[in-house]
């Protein structure tokens, strides 16, 4: 009785508002939705003559390959969550890849697969939308292979899944938002993240794939979606920066991109969203993020892992920026061979790497060495990206995080930072705890604070007098920058925020020097007697040295020396770091490596230098944080 009321309500409002022009106005046949019958030979061609693009394409056929002989899958609600989100993935990993096949290599049997996947998905009692993740992607899903395979299915396959588009995606989603035109609707603080770019994707993509049928659910869905969707791509303004991290970028992108070419496909415009400011910057931030290990700065709920994101390529033509294009294929091209690298959650997207690909030409200049996005908060460091025209894996990196302390996925890490040398990860960041705790994904809890991998205790930076930073803290950057010699490179954030009843001002500065080195230097003046505590944890075995002031890290087979150089008589402490309270994940095998400062009461620089075990440069003079900037007229 409740959906016959909103199919009521939807045509009683269609009817009384306004008239769009018809949704499908520009291409009303099927397929319409990014790839094209016409865009295929073009593809073809591409996969015969680029070596990285034939790569892809064998990786797509052996995905496809290994689909055939594997039942559909269940419906399966997983884990604490109870969420259908695996279940949806897999979904979608097969209908892409096999309506993928189909349409590129004609094979019937891919076809079949995924008709297949789609029939049982479209059975499902529903696609859990307590959970709207997986509602928008198993729509996603199903809009696409409806679309892709129309001219194949059967009138009877085409029926049943069309009325699961529409029954178990579109009129939850309708449900969710109000159902009016022009409402942004889902404007809590739970979607003003990148649940709204997947949501909104994914449905609009569900809309587009039955807007012939269904035109009024369609009109609605499209019209609303340019408010929703503008709502969290202001977030990349003014420069590309994004506050969730890179893992979250790599998913809130690639449904922002499918919803963008997906309107451009079928109705010829996307409604100048593509325009909105720091979008065609964002590359920037995919590009700059990802250390010289192949591991990305994950700062607040990410892993260290390497995820695909073909969206990159899409960027690159529709930006005019052919350097996304380059740096997306070299982190490609790393991605296969990578020893601990097994399928993961973006290989379900392979098919679009193909689909935007487009052979960039040459870009022979690097990214910069230094770069700060400043609504976020961060900024990223090296010594240099390649020699001889190949990367240097051997580069020093730092990435430093401020930002807002409250964001979505965020921890209390303002000051924190990751640190990258000699090929390994020295400072590594512990990343998030299992989802399933209770009260982990509420920012409004104490409880989650309270949990290791999300207090401010977890991460390389200070904690005063044994408090979590404040829930407030919003960290900006001061100045980043580098002298015209290219050395040093620099990068200072404000921290006053973080501990207001503690400390009067916090400021932190890393800066790669000639050698290169790693300088990390704070300036704090405490309110009273402060009570601070530096660390950095890591996977290196720490050895003190024989002078106090020094430690030795060794890992793989490599060293980097630590070195105090302010204050004097400071010394190094190390332990293993205790394993949290269970249920919490284990800590085993890193390794914290801190300097004690008890009751701190007057100003004072705490500067420690990271160098290799075998460098000889002189050791450098501390200069002032607020003189860094002095010749660079920073900040960018």
């Amino acid at each position: 009785m409740r959906l016959l009321t909103l199919a009521l309500t939807i045509l009683l409002t269609a009817a009384a508002a306004p008239q769009t022009p018809d949704p499908l106005k520009t291409r009303p046949a099927h397929p319409r939705l990014i790839l094209l019958d016409a865009d295929i030979p073009a593809i073809k061609a591409t996969i015969a003559s680029d070596p990285f693009a034939a790569e892809q394409f064998s990786e797509l056929q052996r995905r496809g390959e290994a689909m055939l002989s594997k039942p559909v899958h269940p419906y399966v609600l997983d884990g604490n969550e109870h969420n259908l989100l695996n279940t949806a993935r897999a979904v979608e990993d097969v209908v892409l890849t096999c309506a993928g096949l189909y349409r590129l290599t004609g094979q019937r049997k891919f076809a079949d697969r995924a008709a297949a996947e789609m029939l049982s998905a479209a059975s499902f009692p529903d696609w859990n939308p307590k959970h709207f993740l997986e509602t928008g992607e198993m729509t996603a899903a199903l809009g696409l292979g409806y679309d892709w395979l129309y001219p194949i299915l059967t009138p009877k396959d085409r029926g049943a899944i069309h009325a699961a588009i529409v029954l178990k995606g579109l009129d939850p989603w309708l449900q969710s938002t109000g159902g009016e035109p022009n409402s942004s609707g889902l404007k809590s603080f739970h979607m003003l993240n990148n649940w709204m770019q997947v949501c909104v994707g994914g449905e609009t993509l569900g809309a587009l794939a039955v807007a012939d049928e269904e035109p009024a659910r369609a009109r609605i869905v499209i019209d609303n979606s340019q408010g929703q969707i503008r709502s969290v791509m202001n977030f990349f303004a003014p420069d590309g920066g994004f506050d969730e991290g890179p893992v979250y970028w790599s998913y809130a992108t690639s449904y922002n991109v499918l919803y963008l070419a997906a309107l451009d496909s079928a109705l010829g415009t996307d409604f100048g969203l593509s325009q909105m400011p720091g979008f065609s910057d964002t590359g920037n931030y995919r590009i700059q993020v990802l250390g010289p290990t192949w591991m990305p700065a994950n700062f607040g709920d990410a892993h260290d892992t390497i995820y695909r994101s073909p969206q990159m390529f899409w960027m690159a033509t529709k930006f005019n920026k052919p350097e996304y294009a380059v740096a997306e294929r070299r982190i490609d091209q790393a991605y296969l061979p990578i020893p601990h690298h097994n399928a993961n959650e973006s290989d379900r997207f392979i098919i679009f790497t193909l689909t935007y690909y487009r052979t960039p030409a040459n870009a022979d200049a690097d990214p910069p060495t230094v770069a700060g996005f400043q609504h976020s908060g961060l900024a990223f460091l090296r010594s240099d990206w390649s020699i001889s025209g190949k990367p240097d894996t051997n580069a020093f990196f730092i990435g430093l995080k401020g930002g807002v302390a409250s964001t979505n996925h965020g921890h209390l890490d303002m000051g924190s930072f990751v640190l990258d040398a000699l090929g390994e990860r020295w400072a590594l960041d512990l990343g998030p705890d299992n989802y399933g705790l209770p009260r982990y994904n509420d920012i409004h809890s104490p409880e989650r604070w309270s949990y290791l991998r999300a207090s401010t205790e977890g991460h390389n930076t200070l904690t005063i007098d044994g408090a979590n930073e404040s829930l407030d803290t919003d960290a900006k950057l001061a100045a980043v920058g580098q002298s015209p010699s290219g050395f040093p490179k620099y990068a200072v954030l404000d921290l006053d925020s973080a501990y207001k009843d503690h400390l009067k001002h916090w400021q932190r500065g890393v800066e790669i020097l000639s050698g290169p080195r790693i300088l990390v230097q704070d300036e704090l003046t405490p309110s009273g007697n402060a009570d601070i505590l530096w660390r950095i944890l890591t996977h290196a075995d720490a050895k003190p040295g024989h002078d106090p002031s020094d430690v030795t890290l060794t890992l793989n087979g490599k060293k980097l020396r630590l070195h105090i150089l302010s204050p004097s008589g400071a010394q190094f402490a190390t332990r293993a770091l205790p394993n949290p309270p269970s249920p919490q994940e284990p800590t085993t095998g890193i390794n914290e490596v801190s300097i004690h400062l008890p009751k701190l009461s007057t100003p004072t620089t705490l500067a420690v230098l990271f160098s290799a075990e075998d460098d000889k440069s002189p050791t450098p003079t501390l200069t002032p944080l607020a003189q860094w900037s002095a010749s660079t007229k920073a900040p960018q």
